[in-house]
């Protein structure tokens, strides 16, 4: 996939949008990773210890889980010169024993990552405290079909990659407040996912979840990533919800999450 990446810049609000320090220099923010095709900015939003922060986790997203699939899929990168010609697959054969092989990337058994979530644990009405952090399946779609390959039918295990259920949903989390403040340029409401964007709390799963319970658009089939608002009322409260469908044209999860009220 070519990916097309013309830059939109949103303002800021002139303080860290998860800290709320104003008195300090603050960096622009990808709302979806430039590596992975985002092209949504919002500038002068984060200072420098926040910055590190989501930087931790969102290179973990982009390296660990989804490194071979943004290579296959000609993702964009900021060194396209370190850009590597093979990868090394990791794998176990018959006697268990660690084995490395160099592959060309159309050789590589790249795959498209995510999670199939629940709904957030608030709509399920699960106390706070009750709900599993980890709830969740991986699902995994290999963007080239390798199963017809004799170099994978000899009982290989194969690495394909590392997962975290608690970085991914506070990569999801920062997806959605910051798309938020973007689009509605204000703070004008009661934020619910700075503390779990920063690692300060890890009861992710009451805000973030699944949103394949929501209606598919059949434009999304040509799209790489879509983000929007739909927000919902619960109890008689009114949320703010977003709505993340990453790699969309591969069919993977939509997930929803709560951003406030």
């Amino acid at each position: 996939m070519d990916s097309i990446n013309i830059p939109i810049t949103y303002p800021g609000l002139g303080k860290c949008i998860y800290c709320g320090k104003s008195n300090t220099k603050l960096s622009k923010e990808h709302i979806i990773p430039f590596g992975l095709g985002g092209n949504l900015i919002l500038s002068h939003s984060s200072c420098k210890g926040c910055a590190k922060i989501t930087s931790q986790f969102e290179r973990f997203i982009q390296h660990e889980m989804l490194g071979p699939a943004r290579i296959k899929l000609n993702l964009p990168t900021r060194r396209p010169q370190k850009r590597p010609k093979q990868l090394t697959l990791v794998y176990h054969s018959g006697d268990m024993q660690k084995k490395f092989e160099s592959l060309s990337i159309e050789e590589f058994p790249s795959v498209i990552a995510g999670f199939d979530f629940p709904e957030p644990a608030l709509l399920r009405n699960i106390p706070y405290n009750d709900h599993k952090i980890s709830e969740g399946r991986l699902i995994i779609k290999p963007i080239v079909d390798i199963t017809k390959n004799e170099k994978y039918k000899a009982g290989k295990k194969i690495k394909i990659g590392s997962f975290s259920v608690l970085e991914y949903k506070r990569f999801l989390a920062k997806i959605a407040h910051s798309y938020y403040i973007a689009q509605f340029n204000n703070m004008n409401f009661t934020p619910f996912l700075p503390d779990f964007i920063l690692g300060k709390n890890n009861q992710l799963s009451y805000y973030v979840g699944g949103g394949n319970h929501l209606p598919n658009n059949n434009s999304e089939s040509n799209i790489l990533h879509h983000l929007y608002r739909q927000d919902c009322i619960h109890n008689g409260i009114k949320y703010i919800g977003i709505v993340i469908h990453l790699f969309a044209f591969a069919n993977m999860p939509k997930y929803y999450v709560i951003v406030g009220r």
